[in-house]
């Protein structure tokens, strides 16, 4: 079954500015894309710069925010995907409680490797170093996203390495540190074979 909140999840409890972005994708609660890097990067999936595609700010709005800890009520989590837009670290931090109980078995984070927007922008190196402090492990980076071009590129991309901006990473309790029971240690192993 599923279920929906309304609310987006954060680090914190309370209303937080939404930014709704010309892309629907790169709506975020993050703020302003730092326009010195996104009016020069230009997407394999478009013509146009990431700012002027993506990231432009269309409208703000209020939202509602909560932490994971306060919101999910479970036991366990095999499997947890957060898309944050920027702010994964941050819907981390408010999962504190859930993963140094080990409530999430795998989570599965978006990460940038530099920063986009104008505030703090916590890349895949910060990421890392909260979840092992939290007790778990990196065991893979999904880097299957789009590649860019520094300014509009006419090389095709078959000639074009195109440098990445971000990717997925996948942890999971680090089980060398934390005995994890039977049926936890099985529903882990279907989790990373899938």
């Amino acid at each position: 079954s599923e279920t929906y909140y309304e609310c987006a999840m954060w680090n914190s409890t309370g209303f937080h500015d939404f930014y709704v972005t010309a892309g629907p994708g790169a709506c975020n609660l993050m703020g302003r894309s730092e326009k010195r890097i996104t009016e020069k990067i230009y997407l394999d999936v478009n013509e146009k710069s990431y700012e002027e595609a993506h990231s432009a700010i269309q409208e703000t709005l209020s939202v509602k925010i909560d932490r994971l800890d306060n919101t999910i009520a479970v036991d366990k989590i095999d499997f947890l995907k957060i898309d944050a837009e920027g702010g994964d670290h941050f819907v981390l931090e408010g999962a504190q409680k859930l993963l140094e109980n080990k409530q999430v078995l795998c989570a599965k984070t978006e990460v940038q490797l530099f920063p986009i927007f104008e505030r703090d922008n916590p890349l895949l190196a910060e990421q890392q170093i909260l979840m092992r402090d939290y007790g778990y492990r990196l065991i893979g980076i999904d880097l299957d996203h789009s590649g860019y071009t520094y300014g509009a590129s006419k090389v095709k991309k078959r000639y074009d390495r195109r440098p990445l901006y971000g990717g997925d990473a996948i942890f999971v309790v680090d089980f060398d540190l934390h005995d994890l029971c039977e049926k936890d240690t099985f529903r882990l192993g279907v989790v990373c074979f899938i």
